[in-house]
């Protein structure tokens, strides 16, 4: 008997995915690989000539000891989702008229520089999200068919440590992706970088905002809507980085004629995966609303 997380997530490539992103399952969280395995580095040389210009002035020669690098992503290594939510961010925190993407990188120092913290961890956390579902379902597929049901009255549960390693990291990078987030929030908002945590930006915005419709008002309901997963995700972190695991976890396991789907925090393990991954990037694609000018975020 095939379970139901084997049967409903093992999913046509060619379908849309199941995180609504509008690409299909086998381009999004279904690759037919996962990340470690899908391209072989082929980036064989770069021939880059960096010049240093002041506004105003022109070229200027390069300060004695200093020499400028630039970062090459590897083919096929960037995601236009993430992207994109960078690129948003930064224009929330632009003055009218900036739209060069290389402008607003410049005009924005500090702010570039967090976003691009934030953009890194959203990385991280995509990585570990695509290689848990994939071994997922190597796992699954792997005891659906090719497992004999165990004989007597007990329980058997597969431990699979890739399995549950990558989940954990998963839960590791979420968490850090909501405090990045959280510092990138309190420099759009011009608020002390004290509260550059996810839940002391909460209390801060929920302490500031009573009875307002400002920027905090506006952004304490963005956050409010998503607490409730992002909390749940703090604690397991919490217990995985403190702890050394979490008991919450329970993985692909035989019951005599039965399989049961991987769980955590007793909701299949593969679904929460997903469920968590739509959620932060609808959280972060709704942050920039709340720095809009009064009168257009509605």
């Amino acid at each position: 008997m095939r379970p139901v997380w084997g049967r409903d997530m093992l999913v046509d490539p060619a379908h849309l995915c199941v995180c609504q992103s509008g690409r299909t399952a086998g381009e999004c969280c279904f690759p037919a690989e996962p990340p470690i395995l899908q391209s072989e580095p082929r980036i064989t040389g770069a021939n880059i000539e960096a010049q240093l210009s002041a506004p105003g002035i022109g070229l200027v020669p390069w300060p004695r000891g200093w020499k400028p690098f630039v970062s090459l992503n590897q083919p096929g290594q960037v995601d236009d989702e993430i992207e994109d939510i960078a690129m948003a961010l930064l224009r929330a925190g632009a003055r009218p008229g900036i739209d060069d993407p290389h402008e607003l990188i410049e005009a924005l120092g500090p702010l570039s520089m967090s976003v691009r913290r934030l953009s890194e961890t959203i990385y991280a956390a995509r990585y570990h999200q695509l290689q848990f579902l994939f071994r997922l379902r190597r796992v699954v597929g792997q005891q659906t068919f090719a497992f004999s049901p165990p004989r007597g009255n007990v329980v058997v549960r597969i431990k699979d440590r890739p399995l549950q390693a990558e989940l954990e990291a998963l839960l590791i990078r979420l968490s850090s992706t909501l405090d990045a987030m959280a510092k990138v929030l309190c420099i759009l908002g011009k608020w002390s970088e004290n509260n550059g945590s996810f839940n002391k930006l909460l209390k801060y915005l929920a302490n500031v905002s009573r009875g307002g419709d400002g920027t905090e008002a506006r952004l304490l309901r963005v956050l409010r809507q998503h607490e409730s997963w992002a909390q749940e995700v703090k604690q397991l972190r919490n217990a995985v980085a403190h702890e050394g695991t979490t008991d919450q976890f329970v993985s692909v396991s035989h019951e005599g004629l039965l399989i049961h789907d991987a769980k955590l925090a007793g909701v299949r393990a593969g679904d929460f995966a997903v469920r968590t991954w739509k959620g932060l990037k609808d959280l972060l694609r709704e942050l920039p609303t709340a720095f809009e000018p009064e009168g257009r975020s509605e």
